[in-house]
């Protein structure tokens, strides 16, 4: 909208844009991956199984809140 409206410039809003890339790309990395053994004790952990199907039902106990 405000493009449209002329408030803000498109190359002032590209710079800004290059510039936070930039920013990104120096200070994030890449964390190493996990070992497979590692990520099989993450991925359909019971409580992660549990709270997608709290999601999906519209109700996640408290238990499942904050973990």
């Amino acid at each position: 909208k405000a493009l449209d409206e002329k408030k803000l410039d498109t190359a002032r809003l590209n710079e800004s844009y290059e510039k936070i890339i930039a920013v990104k790309k120096e200070s994030l990395t890449q964390p190493d991956p996990l070992p497979m053994s590692e990520v099989s004790k993450l991925v359909g952990h019971p409580d992660h199984l549990r709270l997608s199907k709290a999601i999906v039902e519209g109700e996640v106990p408290e238990d499942l809140v904050g973990t």
